[in-house]
């Protein structure tokens, strides 16, 4: 027994500290390395919401615009803004009526197509409110080209939020005007 009381197998207290003060160096470093990862990987997941956005809103509406029978009329070139003007896209299909998009004053996108039973305009958001994310529309341009093959439209799309301002121009061969 005597011989466990004086064996010298323990730490001392420096070796204890110098132990600790490595331990929290390498942490220090792989916190340092693993922040600025955390904030790219952050920035890059909101682009990649930011990008579907937009795709998903120009998608409705290039659809509508490829099947459109007349010129569409943009009321305010060159771009709707929240609250003023309209696109109205002539279209002749089984719904009837022509397609109206407009941006409500929180910046989402609405499509009017028909009339309920009193006459009143059904707007309804092109996409759910909850897609936006903190995004609006700031604007919606339509501007078409005529090109010996036909026309072709060019449609964009601005989007912004308290800093940044995403925008996207899509081009657009309506099928039954060329």
């Amino acid at each position: 027994m005597s011989n466990i009381l004086k064996s010298k197998k323990g730490l001392t207290l420096v070796e204890v500290v110098i132990g600790m003060l490595v331990l929290s160096l390498i942490i220090l470093m792989a916190g340092s390395t693993l922040a600025p990862m955390m904030r790219f990987q952050r920035r890059t997941n909101e682009l990649a919401e930011q990008n579907f956005l937009l795709d998903n809103l120009a998608n409705h509406i290039v659809y509508d615009l490829s099947m459109t029978m007349e010129e569409p009329v943009l009321t305010t070139p060159p771009a709707i803004t929240p609250g003023v003007g309209t696109l109205t896209i002539p279209v002749e299909d089984l719904s009837g009526g022509d397609i109206i998009y407009r941006i409500a004053a929180n910046g989402i996108i609405m499509r009017q197509q028909s009339t309920d039973d009193a006459g009143e305009p059904i707007n309804n958001p092109l996409l759910p409110p909850e897609f936006y994310r903190g995004l609006g529309a700031e604007s919606l341009a339509l501007v078409g080209e005529n090109t010996g093959g036909g026309i072709i439209y060019r449609l964009t799309l601005r989007l912004t939020n308290d800093n940044t301002t995403f925008v996207r121009t899509y081009a657009i061969r309506p099928l039954a005007l060329n």
